[in-house]
């Protein structure tokens, strides 16, 4: 029997636009990095940080979440301990306009997000303390620090902050993303609950930014990503928090209606009634054991016993599996609330596992949980956040999670993904409930994450970023070009795919592939000297049939790419912003176009290389 599995709301699993750091100006390019250039970087650091620099053939103690970071080969790695130092090292890598990456817990999904392809990467992990303020009111988290290393060093004073619900994921990213929490009903999201970040930005300098300190770029922090500089500490509200209690149970596939209705009936309670629910598992931000909050929901027959008990905030979030041993993608799509979607959704699950065939070491799980009203009505503190998200009432954010063990694989789970959210999103437009937000930290690199904020917050974030980095430090054709910078290349990479075509697109090829025009095979290709199929011997004409049925099959496949390939060639210009239209006229294929644009951010004259590099340290 197929079943669904429902571990969180619902867990199923198997057993652009222009995007922010697009824009800048025309004066501002980047000079192109090279691996010998962070060789020098990391001998340089080596010097300066000894005891803290590992260079990656020996770095034989490092691990990471994701099995596709831990394989990346970086140059080397260092492990600053203050934001001087981060500062140190910054400044080095610019010198030598050598990559970098920011890893702070590491559980991103992809390479160069947390470990640098080829560069270097800056490990935050021994900047993990908490510093609780004499008032007990806020605490100081190192940018480097654990979620579960937050809980528990709050925990020996009864307090707790907006902390993530895995206890492995870290500070920075997942503050910067936004980041849901098991105590967002009654103390809103993380990055609302953050008064001060001290931040190294792309010039090296130090800054403390706050709602009345530099508040535009305040405004920037808080869900903006990894897009304006380092972020070396938060300054966070915190409160008084006890045990809590979590419970899991599994549902079968018959009881699916019933839970759906059960679950929309508790994520409006914990709009006003009850905020201290937190159902992804069953939580509840009390020392109750077995909540009648949650009776109803219990009295629906399952498939399993329930399970839980009372635990600090630090175990409940506990994470103690093994890193390094999964690949993993994530997708995300944000609705109004719809128990009709849920039950369609179930469905295009369960299709879409069964497409996998045999793969069954590709394990898909969806995850559902709401944004609650009192999360929402947050944003708009001390000037409001970039998210975007205004509405009455709560917002129903869902993560797909893939995961699996072998590069075999990767091409499977891609398409699992991105077929799932295409249809999902179909679904949701259908029934007239999509909401634009797509929450950054589970969103997947082809889905256009600052779009969702809205054209206004967009363009806001756009020209801050301009603004405080215009050496394009940490854009997509700049040093750090992991996380969301992309959005727009990976739209084009996805769009690319359906017509096979991303080989003559992709701006990593030294030189452009030309796609050529199939030829009809004439008899004179089998039998020299032959011009008429009437003037061939039998064999001869099984062999030509042959070739013309090949070269129908070609053609077919050449007109396919052609019109993708012109149509990629529209949504160039479409999605630009216009200031760059002039590089991609007179361009004769997408290649060209995207060429040009990358050779407009990434020089690679010498001379005006130097011309930055001093220009940066004059800022």
């Amino acid at each position: 029997m197929w079943y669904t599995h429902f571990t969180l709301l619902l867990a199923l699993p198997f057993t652009s636009s222009s995007v922010l750091n697009a824009s800048c100006p025309n004066s501002c390019t980047s000079p192109p990095a090279s691996e010998g250039s962070c060789q020098q970087a990391c001998e340089t650091l080596a010097s300066e940080f000894p005891e803290r620099l590992h260079y990656k053939e020996a770095d034989t103690n490092f691990t990471i979440w994701d099995q596709k970071q831990l394989q990346t080969i970086y140059v080397c790695r260092v492990e600053p301990v203050s934001a001087e130092e981060v500062s140190q090292v910054l400044q080095v890598l610019v010198d030598n306009w050598c990559r970098f990456v920011v890893k702070c817990g590491g559980h991103s999904r992809f390479p160069d997000d947390s470990v640098s392809v080829g560069g270097v990467t800056i490990d935050l992990g021994l900047m993990n303390t908490t510093v609780i303020s004499e008032d007990r009111t806020t605490a100081r988290i190192g940018g480097g620090a654990l979620t579960g290393q937050v809980f528990a060093a709050l925990d020996l004073y009864g307090l707790a902050y907006v902390g993530r619900r895995v206890g492995q994921v870290g500070m920075g990213g997942f503050t910067l993303g936004g980041e849901t929490s098991v105590l967002s009903a009654k103390h809103g999201w993380a990055l609302d609950s953050v008064l001060e970040y001290e931040i190294v930005l792309p010039n090296a300098t130090i800054r403390t930014v706050s709602e009345n300190q530099h508040p535009e770029l305040y405004y920037a922090l808080r869900g903006g990503g990894n897009n304006f500089g380092i972020v070396t500490s938060f300054k966070v509200t915190v409160f008084p928090q006890g045990p809590v209690y979590s419970g899991s149970r599994t549902f079968g596939d018959d009881q699916t209606d019933r839970f759906l209705e059960e679950a929309e009936r508790i994520f409006t309670l914990e709009d006003a009634e009850d905020t201290s629910i937190g159902l992804d598992t069953q939580r509840y931000a009390e020392p109750v054991l077995n909540p009648p909050v949650f009776d109803a929901l219990n009295a629906i027959p399952a498939l399993s016993n329930l399970t839980g008990g009372i635990n600090s905030l630090a175990n409940s979030t506990g994470f103690s599996g093994p890193l390094g041993q999964t690949r993993n993608i994530f997708a995300s799509l944000t609705h109004y609330p719809s128990v009709e979607l849920g039950k369609q959704t179930i469905g295009i699950f369960k299709n879409n596992v069964q497409l996998l065939g045999n793969r069954t070491a590709v394990r898909p799980e969806l995850i559902t949980y709401s944004i609650p009203a009192v999360a929402i009505g947050k944003m708009k503190l001390r000037g409001g956040n970039a998210l975007g998200i205004d509405v009455e009432g709560h917002l129903v954010v869902n993560l797909l999670s893939v995961s699996w063990a072998s590069s075999i694989d990767d091409g499977a789970a891609r398409t699992f993904a991105s077929r799932f959210i295409a249809s999902f999103e179909q679904a949701a437009e259908g029934l007239d409930v999509l909401h634009p937000f797509i929450y950054i930290n589970y969103a997947n690199k082809a889905q256009d994450v600052f779009s969702g904020y809205g054209e206004e917050n967009k363009q806001r974030l756009i020209a801050i970023q301009t603004d405080i980095d215009p050496l394009g430090v940490f854009t997509s054709f700049g040093l750090w070009r992991g996380f969301f910078k992309d959005a727009w290349l990976e739209v084009l990479k996805t769009a690319s795919y359906r017509g096979d075509v991303w080989k003559y697109i992709n701006p990593e090829n030294v030189n452009n592939l030309i796609l050529v025009e199939p030829v009809r095979p004439g008899p004179s290709l089998v039998a020299p000297n032959k011009t008429a199929f009437s003037a061939l011997d039998i064999d001869k004409k099984q062999q030509l049939q042959i070739l013309q049925d090949d070269y129908l099959y070609e053609r077919k496949r050449y007109t396919v790419q052609k019109d993708t390939l012109n149509k990629l060639q529209v949504k160039i210009q479409e999605s630009i912003n216009r200031d760059y239209l002039q590089y991609t006229y007179d361009c004769d294929t997408p290649y060209d176009m995207i060429i040009k644009l990358k050779q407009q951010f990434a020089p690679s004259d010498i001379t005006r290389e130097r011309e930055l590099i001093d220009a940066w340290k004059l800022i």
